[in-house]
Formats: structure tokens, C-alpha cells, sequence
């Protein structure tokens, strides 16, 4: 098992190979992320576009790209994050305030909401935004790229139960 500066060092090679190759020009931070138990790649640059994509598809493509080429080298998984220009930390944020206010709307109308197909790392935000939030819950449905969270309001235990009647 590789010690953790080889393995930054590692990370900070592939990852500026991998820029180099898509003829990016961007400087580049590696540092250990104790917070999610990962290595964070942050990836500074004056065209972030091209980088981040339609929706950030092309940033989680690059993403699991450099960690498939760590795990070639290192023969382990090694988790990484990898932003460009602080879009992660800004994605991250509005999607609470989604998962927020689609919570505060559940508990108004007391209907479940349905969001829009998500990735795994959008899902991810949501529910661990939404684990606390009173009088909802949250589950993901449905397959692949369709894939979405859905919040309704929490049961209450014995709701399952048909109220007695009185004769």
C-alpha cells in the first residue's frame, strides 16, 4: 500500500497529464479532503466550461477517469473530488437549498415532491441534507440516468392501521 504523498504525488501527475491531453491550461492543487476521506483535485482555470460541461457531466466524466487511472497504477481505489473553480462547493449549496425547499413544500401540502433525474453524487447532497429535516423522508427511484430522489412526508407509526370507527 502506497503512502499518502506518493499517492498525492501520483494524483498530481495523472490528473496534469490528463489536462495536458484535453489541451487545458489550469493550475492545479492536490491536498488530502480528511472531511470526506478523499483527495481533493481543485483545478483553477480561465475557461471552466470546458472543464465542468452541460450540467458538470463533463467534470464527473474527468473525475472518474484520473481515479480510474490512479487505481490502474496503485492497484486500489483511492476516492477523489475534483472541482473547478469552487463548482462543486456552489453545486453543493444549491441543491440544499433544492432539497430544502422541495422539504418545506412536503410538509405544507403534504404531497411527496419528485425531483429531476440526479447523479449519485446529487442524490448523495440531498439525502444527507435532508436525514434531520422533520416530517420527511427521502428515497431514490427509478434506473440509470432517470434516476431521482423522491421526498414525502414521514408515515407515522400506526398510520398503516384503518382508524376504528365507532358504531
Amino acid at each position: 500500500m502506497a503512502d499518502q504523498e506518493t499517492i498525492l504525488s501520483l494524483v498530481q501527475e495523472l490528473a496534469q497529464e490528463l489536462l495536458q491531453h484535453l489541451g487545458a491550461k489550469a493550475q492545479l492543487t492536490v491536498n488530502p479532503d480528511p472531511t470526506n476521506q478523499a483527495i481533493k483535485v481543485e483545478i483553477e482555470t480561465d475557461q471552466p466550461g470546458s472543464l465542468i460541461g452541460f450540467h458538470g457531466k463533463t467534470l464527473s466524466a474527468f473525475q472518474l477517469l484520473l481515479g480510474l487511472m490512479v487505481y490502474r497504477r496503485l492497484n486500489q481505489w483511492q476516492r477523489l473530488i475534483v472541482d473547478v473553480n469552487g463548482y462543486r462547493q456552489e453545486q453543493q449549496e444549491r441543491l440544499r437549498q433544492i432539497a430544502l425547499n422541495a422539504a418545506q413544500r412536503v410538509k405544507f401540502s403534504g404531497r411527496p415532491v419528485v425531483l429531476s433525474p440526479m447523479t449519485p453524487f446529487e442524490r448523495r447532497i440531498i439525502h444527507l441534507t435532508l436525514t434531520d429535516f422533520p416530517g420527511v423522508t427521502t428515497r431514490s427511484q427509478g434506473e440509470g440516468d432517470q434516476r431521482r430522489v423522491v421526498i414525502e412526508p414521514e408515515r407515522e407509526s400506526g398510520s398503516d392501521q384503518p382508524t376504528p370507527t365507532k358504531e
